[in-house]
């Protein structure tokens, strides 16, 4: 699980190399962002022992935390059921001079780490989303349409398969562009998830270009 002043997510294990976010939304994660996101926490290493005994932790930025990291492990209870144990957390708090207070949840202790070693972490759940965006053979594209600043083109495959559009069929160079293209847009993968909701589309560009 981590929760932020953005959400809170909840991360499974749906097998050995699958995972899912099953809250607030469930779709499949990217394997690869889950192990960056293993790989990051595994990082963490404290730069500064902040102080040792605390009791408020909201000068820290802790209380409530910003961002909090919770792993868990399964294990069977004594009425032979399984459950969620939790076996760590991290509680991340004010960032001041690229450094970041944290705490344990098992200490009272606040350390300050280096922001580097956790600016890879997600604050927000689409950022985990499978940046497959689809997955499809150009050869099954039986037609396309290409849309930009209003005007429209249209192209189909004829009789023997070619690329044609109304005045005829198309050359053998741009049969083979198109079919790259194809190949390629089949294969499409987000670099990393960057917003999400529509009342963002404007402020990107989406209105001005109308390209699809």
């Amino acid at each position: 699980d981590w929760s932020s002043d953005v959400c809170s997510s909840d991360l499974r294990r749906v097998t050995n190399d699958t995972w899912r976010v099953v809250e607030p939304l469930n779709f499949a994660a990217d394997a690869a962002i889950v192990g960056d996101i293993f790989q990051s926490l595994a990082r963490v290493e404290a730069v500064e022992l902040a102080k040792e005994i605390v009791t408020d932790f909201a000068p820290f930025g802790l209380a409530p935390p910003r961002l909090r990291y919770s792993l868990f492990t399964t294990l069977t209870n004594a009425a032979g059921a399984l459950t969620n144990q939790l076996f760590a957390q991290l509680d991340f708090g004010t960032n001041t001079t690229n450094r970041v207070f944290v705490r344990r949840h098992d200490e009272t202790s606040v350390y300050s780490v280096a922001s580097v070693d956790i600016e890879n972490l997600p604050r927000s759940f689409f950022r985990v989303r499978d940046r497959r965006i689809w997955e499809f053979e150009g050869t099954n594209a039986a037609a396309i349409t290409i849309t930009q600043k209003g005007q429209v083109r249209k192209i189909a495959r004829n009789s023997e398969r070619q690329w044609a559009n109304a005045t005829g069929p198309l050359d053998v160079v741009t049969n083979a562009a198109i079919e790259e293209t194809l190949h390629r847009l089949g294969r499409l993968r987000a670099e990393a998830w960057f917003a999400r909701g529509t009342n963002r589309l404007a402020a990107l560009g989406f209105g001005e270009v109308a390209h699809k």
